[in-house]
């Protein structure tokens, strides 16, 4: 003869088998229903989370497709610019020993540049400068020759 510990963990469903009458079989099939309605709402939210992901993960890489290069623009040195679009600027020294060089300044305000790339005597860079930025290229000191600056916009 066999005794119940009505302490232990299967004493649920022990009782759930006396009360109700139910075999086991029964009461697997009552338990996977109770389960599936609680986990099929949640089934849902998670599919529909994991399509939103996968569209915007699609969108963005479309648009990272689009992308490209625009028209080099001539610009002028000493003068602030802010960039409508992310993109390139470009600053060339050439002649007779330009301003000792010259540097390209980039800041989120006209108030807040830093220098972000510097060419000496015959020399360049090129520098990125992201959407919105301000960026302005300028000399280091006050001699002649020519500073070629250019501008190359992300589209």
């Amino acid at each position: 003869m066999f005794s119940i510990d009505w302490k232990g963990p299967g004493a649920a469903f022990i009782f759930l088998l006396v009360v109700f009458g139910l075999g086991w079989a029964d009461l697997a099939n009552k338990i996977s229903e109770a389960e599936h309605r609680i986990r099929a709402p949640l089934q849902k939210q998670t599919d529909a989370a994991i399509k939103t992901m996968k569209d915007e993960k699609e969108a963005a890489l479309r648009n990272l497709r689009r992308r490209s290069f625009g028209v080099w623009e001539e610009r002028e040195h000493s003068v602030v610019y802010q960039a409508e679009t992310d993109g390139f600027v470009s600053a060339v020294t050439d002649g007779d020993s330009p301003a000792r060089g010259l540097k390209v300044l980039v800041g989120p305000t006209k108030d807040n540049l830093s220098t972000r790339g510097r060419g000496l005597t015959y020399d360049g860079t090129v520098c990125p400068v992201s959407e919105g930025d301000y960026w302005l290229v300028k000399r280091i000191a006050t001699r002649s020759g020519d500073i070629l600056v250019s501008w190359l916009p992300i589209k």
